[in-house]
């Protein structure tokens, strides 16, 4: 019940009583990782520093897979692998490296797929692992293209086994628009919404996409539609600023009133 409100908290303090009551009860050690997961995500939404109970998750998901070896494997290699790409995304916002946590979900992911080859859930957060990878050597100055071309592969193969799965849409659109391909993008992020007509999300990075290939219009439209499905979401009114700047600007460059914008 806790979960289903999202106290994490609460779903934590209750799953560590029951791992300390049963200490070799594997499946409480898995929910009390993903609810230790859940929470150090709303730590570093709200602008703080989650790692501590990100490591804390990590923790729990090695401790079930050695209490669990066989039963459940490749859901608990791709859940850790999830846990990891958290890590590195909170240790670059703390100014640290994330690609060895990337690295470390990878690998994570890719003995899931070995265990079980057409996981379409490994499959899509190895591509996620892989994209992030790729941004993260992208910064340091090292190339990151063949990441990307692995995550393009994973998406692939994705749709292939689950052509109606909308986050396989929404993560290859996000690897295409990571490799620069703003009209692939858009044309996954167009698959999406026809599917799931209110997702945020598919709005949201259809016009990023859009911004991508200065089609103002078009980027600012889409991010009043994930304003309306979202209005407390920043991202949206982030990206409708961005547009709105770039429609001045660009009119200015052209002689027209900037004012106009």
């Amino acid at each position: 019940l806790r979960f289903l409100r999202h106290d994490w908290e609460g779903g934590c303090a209750d799953l560590l009583e029951l791992t300390r009551a049963r200490p070799r009860f594997a499946r409480a050690h898995y929910h009390l990782g993903v609810a230790r997961f859940a929470a150090g995500l709303d730590v570093e939404r709200s602008g703080r520093d989650g790692r501590q109970q990100l490591d804390e998750a990590i923790a729990d998901l090695v401790r079930t897979s050695a209490l669990e070896p066989d039963a459940g494997t490749s859901l608990t290699r791709t859940s850790r692998g999830v846990a990891l790409v958290g890590r590195a995304e909170a240790e670059t916002r703390h100014g640290g490296d994330p690609v060895p946590w990337y690295e470390q979900a990878i690998a994570e992911h890719d003995e899931a797929l070995r265990r079980l080859p057409e996981f379409v859930g490994a499959l899509m957060n190895r591509a996620m692992a892989l994209r992030g990878l790729a941004v993260a050597l992208a910064r340091q100055g090292k190339v990151g293209r063949p990441a990307l071309a692995r995550a393009r592969d994973d998406c692939d193969e994705a749709l292939r086994l689950s052509p109606n799965e909308v986050i396989a849409w929404l993560n290859r659109g996000l690897v295409r628009l990571s490799a620069g391909d703003a009209a692939g993008a858009i044309a996954d992020f167009d698959e999406a919404i026809a599917r799931r007509p209110a997702c945020r999300k598919a709005w949201l990075n259809r016009s990023a996409a859009h911004l991508q290939a200065h089609a103002f219009e078009q980027a600012e439209a889409d991010a009043g539609r994930a304003i309306e499905l979202a209005p407390d979401d920043a991202l949206g009114y982030a990206n409708r600023g961005i547009a709105r700047r770039g429609r001045a600007e660009r009119d200015a460059a052209g002689g027209k009133d900037p004012q106009a914008a």
